[in-house]
């Protein structure tokens, strides 16, 4: 079998006899080397590009190193026509780069764009949000908890708590207890 012949997955020839059971998996790695890689798979991750989509199918088309025109692809993370043109992580099925898998979209942070949120997607938001649940609702983080529950307690919890209005704060309460 020549090397442009061999196989993705091959067997490697039987070690040399060892002197002893902690030799045998240098004789195997030894074994393993001899048979070099083929140069016609890769095997690895590279970046790539997302392209676009087959008009047809909806299959993703990728350009990478091994395809600098856009060839079809499979995926195993869900992709939008809106993520065309960034950056994806690519494998290939079985080191073939004619078969381009992609593995996920290159996240790319944008400079001060942390928190701030783009205008079209303010007003694609509902006017009003409804959370609604058999039991209790909590919002949590790190060090702050919002708790509604269905007897209808309310239990906020942090390390400070800060109010600011306007106009009047009214607590309506038969009891408040400060400290």
């Amino acid at each position: 079998m020549s090397s442009r012949d061999r196989l993705p997955f091959q067997t490697v020839p039987a070690a040399p006899a060892v002197e002893s059971a902690a030799d045998a998996p240098l004789q195997v790695l030894l074994a393993a080397r001899s048979l070099g890689p083929s140069p016609e798979l890769f095997h690895g991750a590279v970046t790539g590009e997302l392209a676009g989509f087959d008009e047809l199918d909806g299959s993703p088309l990728v350009t990478s190193p091994h395809h600098p025109a856009p060839v079809p692809a499979r995926s195993v993370v869900e992709l939008l026509p809106s993520m065309a043109g960034r950056p994806v992580v690519l494998m290939f099925d079985g080191g073939d780069p004619s078969r381009p898998l992609v593995m996920g979209v290159v996240y790319t942070p944008r400079p001060g764009a942390e928190g701030v949120v783009p205008a079209d997607a303010l007003a694609a938001r509902p006017r009003t949000l409804v959370l609604e649940a058999q039991d209790d609702i909590v919002l949590r983080n790190r060090h702050a908890k919002i708790r509604l529950t269905a007897d209808g307690d309310i239990e906020i919890t942090g390390t400070s708590f800060t109010t600011r209005t306007q106009r009047l704060l009214r607590l309506l309460s038969p009891l408040i207890k400060l400290n």
